[in-house]
């Protein structure tokens, strides 16, 4: 086997399947809510939860949780900020 995964590692393995009990436990460990994962373009886990659309995953009770631990609402994607800095230098 490889190194273990650290604790932001199962936060984002944890929230990405909607593990809503082991994420609370995670953050308690002091696991980062406003971490990036590679999910497409520089995400945080509030980014994910507003793209996922299965129905499986309960987007409600996962961002409760995040914005509980002071997850970043103002974060944003690389993509955004391209589109961004375009609109500016139109």
């Amino acid at each position: 086997g490889g190194r273990p995964m650290s604790l932001n590692e199962r936060m984002a393995t944890c929230v990405k399947y909607g593990r809503t009990s082991r994420v609370k436990y995670l953050i308690a460990q002091g696991a980062s809510v406003n971490q990036i994962i590679d999910y497409p373009e520089d995400y945080t886990f509030l980014h994910f939860i507003a793209e996922n659309d299965s129905s499986e995953y309960d987007r409600k009770a996962m961002a409760e949780i995040l914005l509980n631990a002071r997850a970043n609402v103002n974060a944003k994607a690389r993509y955004m900020m391209i589109a961004e800095r375009a609109r500016r230098n139109l």
